[in-house]
Parts: structure tokens; C-alpha cells; sequence
């Protein structure tokens, strides 16, 4: 069966949970954005900028692994074993780092690290759902993180008026779901096996190491260029950046699907060895999210700006050629992540992290210049060639990897 039959099967459901979850995410900056204004929005992006980048080498692309590895699944105690000594390693990493930066930075970015940690189990536990082909759980798991971090943060913010506050109390809550609903689907989808050992946590650390030292340092081609921007212009400037940049969320919502639909799909293909289906449909589906995001770009311009004001506030109205970059940006963006779904599946740990180790080199240098001249649109103009550089180069070398596994015949 082709890869790309499996998007036609995709479920009104299974997509309306993942909107429901960036929908959510963009009610919390709308409620930051209201009662703080940019600035609130700014230390809040900055926390995020701290947080995010270590976090996600400590999550390992795990999810991503439970997904398309039927192997790792049945492991998974061994695996979830290694993602919790990285998430406490992440968890002092982060704190130091906001404890150099000021008191301010710090007071946002402790519970934001813990409810960090808190999401990266959840979403191995999406993983493992993925995995098991339990669409459903993945709607439940999100709409219900969506329902507690909008409804949490906003309540908090309205009744104390405190980010710090309420970012504590989504932590609780996250960990809270995790205990108490998510950790269960591994125990329905794993079959352990006696006649395979389980792997060494050295060797599960050393293997999806790669994986989230990639993740990590494709963060910072948008996060890196946040701090490059606080340091030139201001914490105010920053919020104006990453509350454009949250627009490319609502098409990430719909990329995501495609890759976590694909999922069982390519687990299929690999295990019946045919890498050659996986690239073939794999880069169909990303130029086919290119060329959408493209178009959304056009309509993004002439909207943008207003709907950005109505909803966050005059302070944090950007350009319509801000919103057109950061657009153009995205589409790149939407490509990448399902082409990195097909990279995973064909066991390309390294090249991953090769590829985005360039595009980080090309993002941050553009930054520095880019940021200089033109501002924040300088910041936007050097994310778009970061993506962008980062969309061709996997392109082609997953197409180049399929080849050489694909069998010759003679």
C-alpha cells in the first residue's frame, strides 16, 4: 500500500486534536499579550528560547522513535529510563543558565523547565500511541494539555496576575496527566520479548543522542536568532518576533499530522525493505506543504497585521513584510518535518544532525547581519534562510540514502 493512502484515511478527530492544542498555545499568548502587553510577551519568549533548545536534546526525538520502531517500543522502560536522566540534566542546565542570566528570567524559566519535562513524557507516550496505530489517544492526550495549559494560564493570570504563577500551576497539571492518564498506553502497545535483551542505557543514549542534538540545534535557528534579537533591540522587540512566528504553529499543526499519520505507514515500508516508497512519498507529501505554506504567505500579509492587532494588542502589530517572511519561513518549515519523519524511519540519525548543524551556521551568520540592517525583519528574513536551506539539503539526501538502500537487481 502507498505511503500517501494513509493521509486520505486521516480522521477529522485525530487533526481537530492537534488544532486544539496550538489553538490553545495561541490563547496563552493572547492572554500574555492582553494583560502584559510586549513586554510580558518578550520574557515569556525568551524563557522559551532558554528552555526549549535543551530540552529537546534531552527528549531524543523519543516519540518519534516509539513511533517507527517496533523494537524500541517493547523496550520502552529502558527508553524512558534514559529520556528521564536527560530531562533532569536539562532541568539543572536551564536553571543555571536563567540563574546568569537575572532573577527576572529565572522566576519564568523554573516552572516552564518543569512543565517541559511533563510534556516530553506525554509526547513519548504519543509516541508509543502512534506506534500501536491509537490515533485517538493522541486527540485525548492533546485536547485535554490544550483545555489545562489555556484554562490554567488564563484564570492564573486574570486572578493573580502572575506569569511566573501560573506557569507553575500548568506544570503540576501536565505531570498531573501524565501520571495519572497518559503513562498507561505503553503497557497496551509494548510486547516485550524474552529472547531480546533489553539494550544498555549507555547504548539508547549514544544511538538517539544524534537525534536530539539535531532537534536541539535546529531549535536554535529560531530561537538562537530571539536571542540574538533581545541582545540588539530589547525585550519588546522579541515579543513583536515570536508572536509573528507563532502564525507558522497553525500550519505545523497540519504537517504534524501528515508525519504522524505516515508513521505506521513507513514503519511497514522499512520493516518490508523498501526505502525507496518511503522517499518517494515522503518528499511528495513535503513539497506538497511547500507549496501551501507559500500561498498562505500571500493571504498572511494582507490579514496578518490586523488580526494580530485585534487580537494581541497594538504593541504587537508586525509588518506585513514581517509576517510574509516569517510565512515564507514556515513553508519551509512544514516541508522539513515530514521529510524528517522519512528520515528517522530509513535510520538517518547522523545525517540529521549534520544538516542541521549547516543550517544553524547559515541562520545565526544571517542573523548577525540581517538583525543589524533591517531589524526585526532582519530576524525574520534570517530564519527563511535557515528553513530554507534546511528543506533542500534533506530533500536530497534522504533521496540519495534511499537509493543506495533500495535492492539492485541484475
Amino acid at each position: 500500500m502507498k505511503l500517501m493512502r494513509a493521509v486520505t484515511g486521516m480522521r477529522v478527530a485525530f487533526l481537530a486534536g492537534n488544532t486544539t492544542f496550538t489553538v490553545s498555545q495561541g490563547l496563552v499568548l493572547v492572554s500574555i499579550g492582553r494583560m502584559l502587553g510586549a513586554e510580558g510577551v518578550g520574557i515569556y519568549a525568551l524563557a522559551l528560547a532558554v528552555v526549549s533548545p535543551v530540552f529537546l536534546l534531552a527528549k531524543l526525538r523519543l516519540q518519534d522513535i516509539l513511533a517507527t520502531d517496533r523494537t524500541a517500543l517493547d523496550q520502552w522502560p529502558t527508553y524512558l529510563k534514559v529520556t528521564g536522566l536527560t530531562n533532569l540534566a536539562a532541568l539543572v542546565t536551564t536553571s543555571i543558565i536563567a540563574t546568569v542570566w537575572g532573577p527576572e528570567l529565572l522566576s519564568i524559566v523554573a516552572p516552564l523547565a518543569l512543565s517541559k519535562v511533563a510534556e516530553n513524557f506525554i509526547l513519548a507516550a504519543q509516541g508509543a500511541a502512534q506506534g500501536g496505530d491509537e490515533l485517538m489517544f493522541i486527540v485525548r492526550s492533546n485536547v485535554l494539555r490544550a483545555c489545562l495549559s489555556a484554562g490554567i494560564l488564563s484564570g492564573a493570570l486574570l486572578a493573580w496576575g502572575s506569569l511566573a504563577t501560573a506557569l507553575w500551576l500548568v506544570a503540576g497539571a501536565w505531570t498531573a496527566q501524565f501520571v495519572l492518564t497518559d503513562a498507561r498506553v505503553f503497557r497496551r502497545h509494548a510486547v516485550p520479548s524474552e529472547a531480546q535483551p533489553a539494550p544498555r542505557m549507555s547504548t539508547v543514549l549514544v544511538d538517539l543522542f544524534p537525534l536530539g542534538l539535531a532537534s536541539c540545534l535546529l531549535s536554535l535557528n529560531q530561537n538562537g536568532i530571539r536571542i540574538l534579537l533581545e541582545l540588539e533591540m530589547g525585550t519588546a522587540a522579541i515579543g513583536v518576533f515570536a508572536a509573528t512566528a507563532y502564525l507558522v504553529r497553525l500550519g505545523t499543526l497540519f504537517s504534524r499530522a501528515i508525519a504522524q499519520l505516515l508513521s505506521p505507514a513507513i514503519r511497514r515500508a522499512n520493516q518490508s525493505g523498501q526505502p525507496d516508497e518511503i522517499t518517494r512519498s515522503v518528499r511528495k507529501a513535503a513539497d506538497l506543504m511547500v507549496i501551501l505554506g507559500a500561498s498562505s504567505s500571500v493571504v498572511g500579509a494582507l490579514v496578518g497585521p490586523t488580526i494580530m492587532q485585534i487580537a494581541l494588542g497594538p504593541s504587537l502589530r508586525p509588518s506585513w513584510q514581517l509576517v510574509a517572511v516569517v510565512l515564507s519561513a514556515g513553508a519551509f518549515l512544514y516541508g522539513s518535518m515530514v521529510l524528517t519523519m522519512g528520515a528517522v524511519g530509513l535510520g538517518l540519525h547522523q545525517m540529521q544532525l549534520w544538516v542541521v548543524s549547516v543550517t544553524l551556521v547559515v541562520a545565526l551568520t544571517s542573523a548577525f547581519v540581517l538583525i543589524d540592517w533591517f531589524g526585526v525583519l532582519g530576524a525574520g528574513l534570517a530564519w527563511m534562510v535557515g528553513e530554507g536551506t534546511r528543506f533542500f539539503a534533506l530533500r536530497r539526501t534522504i533521496r540519495h540514502r534511499a537509493l543506495n538502500l533500495a535492492p539492485r537487481t541484475t
